[in-house]
């Protein structure tokens, strides 16, 4: 309840309703566009409209009288549910873990509730008929390869816009996604090696073998350890879109984009350190793909040659958003002999 500067006597009331978890279930009827056909619940109410004293206008005193009439009552209209949405109950959570989903669930979106801390280790390894994946703020560890190998999935969106904490991503959580195309990561992020594939060819990976994968964002700051966008596709030539918002770090000597179809990245106003690119496998052709680099705002950290190395050959282009304020902050004029061209 609040008042207004101009009416001090004027206040606005906020009605908030908790309703059952199974009311929406009501609404799954055959004709979701047909208003006449959704439940409806009364709430009893009156609205009537009102003026301060001595506020003059030409419709009198009296013209609220008919706002709303006996015969007009005010109604909570509610909306179709949403039909794809696995319901909670075929949810296994336990303990703030989701563990998967049981043997008969239905729908194709899993939208997971605000609550739920962690994505516990192979929990969705190989499930069938999941096209989308929804995480809450809440979840702050997504365990070994627990999304991998799911033949449908073709989005995923861990957290809202907005969100400041941070979720850490074990080895192998998307990897041999055949349809995934977006990933979107709102929150920071970091990876770890749980040790599960220390001496295997995907260690520390968590974005690996997914053909179809297009387009990457991650709107907060990542700390990597090594390989992480490592073999993104070996099977086509499809180039895949990273997009940084903030800080990325990679903690290990080997490279963040080794070995990787990645065509564009993306970085934000945040700092840049530790090894980025690398040739390790250039010799056998299956070295870095990074054709373009954007800076979609001047980075905190001074950049210089050794920043690309590895792209030698690869990178054609790199762009800023704002090529004055990049001059300005005293960037290189060009990175690994590329000028620095102002982007479209």
């Amino acid at each position: 309840m609040n008042s207004t500067d101009e009416h001090p006597d004027e206040v606005t009331l906020a009605l908030v309703l908790y309703l059952p978890e199974n009311t929406g279930d009501d609404t799954n009827y055959p004709t979701p566009d047909d208003a006449s056909m959704r439940p409806k619940v009364p709430l009893k109410l009156k609205l009537v409209a009102s003026q301060a004293v001595g506020e003059a206008d030409s419709f009198g005193d009296g013209y609220d009288t008919a706002a709303n009439p006996d015969d007009a009552p005010v109604s909570l209209l509610m909306a179709p549910a949403d039909k794809n949405k696995i319901p909670l109950a075929d949810m296994k959570i336990k303990s703030g873990v989701l563990e998967g989903v049981s043997d008969s669930f239905t729908g194709s979106v899993l939208s997971v509730p605000e609550g739920v801390k962690s994505i516990s280790a192979y929990s969705f390894d190989g499930v069938a008929g999941i096209e989308k994946i929804v995480l809450p703020n809440s979840v702050t560890l997504i365990d070994d390869s627990a999304f991998q190998k799911m033949p449908d999935l073709k989005e995923v969106v861990i957290g809202r816009a907005g969100n400041t904490g941070t979720i850490q991503l074990n080895s192998s959580v998307f990897y041999s996604e055949p349809m995934l195309e977006s990933v979107i990561i709102n929150g920071n992020i970091k990876t770890y090696d749980s040790g599960h594939y220390m001496y295997s060819d995907s260690a520390s990976i968590v974005f690996y073998r997914s053909p179809k994968l297009k387009y990457i964002e991650i709107n907060g700051n990542a700390e990597f350890d090594e390989y992480n966008f490592s073999n993104i596709s070996e099977e086509t030539a499809t180039g895949c879109t990273v997009v940084f918002g903030g800080d990325v770090t990679n903690t290990m000597s080997n490279a963040l984009f080794c070995s990787s179809n990645v065509t564009e990245v993306h970085f934000g106003a945040g700092r840049v350190s530790g090894n980025m690119f690398n040739e390790f496998y250039s010799d056998s052709g299956n070295g870095p793909q990074v054709k373009k680099i954007v800076f979609d705002a001047v980075p905190a950290t001074k950049l210089d040659d050794s920043f690309v190395y590895g792209l030698q050959g690869v990178l054609t282009t790199v762009e800023v958003v704002d090529l004055s304020a990049w001059q300005a902050a005293g960037q290189p004029a060009a990175l690994g002999g590329i000028t620095v061209t102002q982007a479209p």
